[in-house]
């Protein structure tokens, strides 16, 4: 009889874990992303562990990693590479740092009378009304892209979907935190109100539609699309930069600039990942250029539809006239970010 040994069991590209030399670099020398990243997740068509078969399967049968999950092709998913090459610890470290300097700056201005200075009007449309429902909208988010992390098809994609879905989760958490915070300096406000806006306030109903729609979307690749190049450029980016941050800080309203100004952060982040992932899947194959071109027209219009809902109301309740127009604008300019990114070879 004759006997296996264990490292003929293993695909011969896993073969040098002292030096990693199993990975190829995207640059001249192997970086420490590379190293704690790459072929940490199995796959159907080679790389990793899953090279040596379908080690785990569905219930109904697919394997754990199923190229069926998209209709985009690619040869060799492993060979993506996040421009931002995040991974865990500079990614918590980063973060941890953020959320420090958040709860500083909220509980400066709650303990010294600033937060209770705000104006009401703003404190009851602009909060209660128009940020706490967003963080509604952002767990939407979050939950579609643990879908889109589930299903991707190698260890690099997954981490950079993983981060931008912790990204959205951080968020909502922010903006609940910050209406527990207000409940104690402003009398009368009440943090609820905001979920029975979002529930069932006319404005914020075309937002429900499409963030539930993007939940629902079975295509991986069309989930990232709908986000990046739709949802957040044509409908968050607007809110946190022209009401969250400039309306806000017109209104006396200090907390409201920094929790969006992070968000905004991560969202720069995230839109040049999307950048380079566009990129590498338009490179990949020739079929997929209209496939994303076409996600990319659906779910921008519909997302310019909720985005018209929402500033047509802010407009009319906060007295910002031109507000609506002006947002827009900036979702034009904030949905080509993704293709300027490409073009300025930001993912090299």
């Amino acid at each position: 009889m004759t006997t296996t040994t264990a490292s003929a069991m293993f695909p011969a590209e896993l073969g040098g874990a002292r030096d990693f030399d199993y990975i190829a670099p995207a640059g001249r020398r192997l970086t420490e992303y590379e190293a704690v990243t790459c072929f940490t997740q199995p796959g159907p068509h080679g790389g990793g562990l899953q090279a040596c078969g379908d080690i785990i399967l569905r219930n109904d049968g697919r394997p754990i990693f199923d190229p069926a999950g998209t209709v985009i092709r690619c040869a060799d998913w492993y060979a993506f590479r996040d421009p931002n090459q995040t991974w865990q610890r500079p990614y918590f470290a980063m973060q941890s740092e953020v959320e420090k300097n958040l709860d500083r700056a909220t509980a400066t201005a709650v303990a010294n009378g600033i937060a209770a200075s705000m104006d009401r009007e703003w404190a009851d449309v602009g909060l209660l009304g128009a940020y706490l429902p967003v963080a509604h909208l952002e767990y939407g988010l979050f939950r579609a892209l643990n879908v889109a992390a589930r299903e991707a098809l190698s260890d690099t994609i997954t981490t950079a979907l993983l981060f931008a879905a912790a990204d959205k989760l951080r968020h909502a958490q922010g903006i609940v935190v910050l209406g527990l915070d207000l409940e104690s300096a402003l009398t009368g406000f009440d943090a609820a109100v905001g979920r029975e806006h979002w529930l069932s306030a006319e404005a914020w109903q075309p937002c429900r539609r499409l963030v539930e729609s993007v939940w629902a979307t079975e295509d991986w690749v069309e989930i990232v699309i709908a986000v990046n190049t739709a949802v957040e450029p044509w409908l968050l980016e607007p809110l946190r930069r022209l009401v969250f941050t400039l309306t806000a800080a017109s209104r006396r309203d200090t907390l409201s600039p920094a929790l969006a100004g992070s968000a905004s952060t991560d969202w720069l982040r995230n839109a040049k990942c999307a950048a380079a992932l566009r990129s590498f899947l338009v490179a990949a194959d020739d079929a997929n250029t209209p496939k994303l071109k076409a996600w990319e027209s659906n779910w921008q219009a519909r997302a310019a539809e909720a985005a018209q809902s929402v500033f047509g109301w802010l407009e009319g309740e906060l007295a910002e006239p031109g507000l609506a127009e002006a947002a827009q604008l900036m979702g034009r300019q904030e949905a080509t970010r993704v293709f300027d990114y490409e073009r300025a070879g930001m993912n090299e």
